[in-house]
């Protein structure tokens, strides 16, 4: 082989060589500028919003996980009875904001029953109400003169848009959904006024969120939420 079909290999794999490293560059460009402009959702809980105690107890360990604070509620909606339930902060933890966002939520069924089921055990938990799941979306709450049915579906939440988390744009609150909020209500009823130590627990609730950046890009994150009661022995 002559020295020209050297100088002409060697020509043609620089210009290949120069050619992939060309591309891997503009694909690292395009991925930045798609990371500097992406947004990014985010849950979190309020400080402190779920904590116990036990009404029958005077002297209590600080640290035990689970009380319920009525500052730390909102109202849904006015009414008998009313409804509230427990806010988190959605933050935007990207860079450009994220529009058109969509919450789905789901929980696990079976846990919901069994906290239910827990519930009408305890005549003075309960002061004789009585709870009847009526079909998947339903439940009905019935006493000596009240009866409530009330929805278990747990609906979605829309938000026109989150902006990215500064000094000035801090979060976007939204509410634990009333239904799995009711089933947070029962479980603390029973370790706030037992005696005995129970096998709590409730169902994890799962947040699916969609939404767009400015360029219509969709976004999907799932998020798992647990609140933890603990099996309290109570020491007098």
């Amino acid at each position: 082989m002559n020295s020209s079909s050297w100088t002409e290999n060697i020509l043609n794999l620089a210009t290949f060589l120069t050619s992939i490293v060309s591309l891997f560059t503009l694909n690292e460009l395009r991925k930045q500028r798609y990371l500097a402009n992406s947004p990014k959702l985010h849950i979190v809980s309020k400080k402190n919003v779920i904590s116990a105690t036990n009404k029958r107890i005077q002297n209590i360990d600080k640290e035990l996980p689970i009380k319920w604070e009525s500052e730390f509620l909102k109202e849904i909606t006015g009414g008998f009875p009313p409804m509230y339930s427990i806010p988190l902060n959605l933050i935007n933890i990207g860079s450009s904001p994220a529009l058109n966002v969509k919450t789905i939520w789901n929980y696990d069924k079976e846990g919901r029953e069994k906290t239910l089921n827990i519930f009408n055990q305890f005549n003075d938990l309960n002061l004789g109400m009585k709870c009847e799941i009526l079909n998947d979306s339903s439940l009905r709450i019935t006493d000596q003169r009240v009866r409530t049915d009330i929805s278990m579906q747990l609906m979605p939440i829309n938000i026109e848009y989150v902006f990215p988390f500064s000094e000035s744009n801090k979060e976007s609150e939204i509410l634990i959904p009333y239904p799995y909020f009711l089933i947070i209500a029962f479980n603390l009823s029973v370790l706030s006024l037992s005696e005995n130590s129970h096998d709590l627990s409730v169902p994890t609730l799962y947040a699916e969120i969609s939404y767009y950046d400015n360029i219509n890009t969709l976004y999907k994150e799932t998020f798992s939420i647990r609140c933890n009661i603990f099996n309290l022995q109570w020491l007098y």
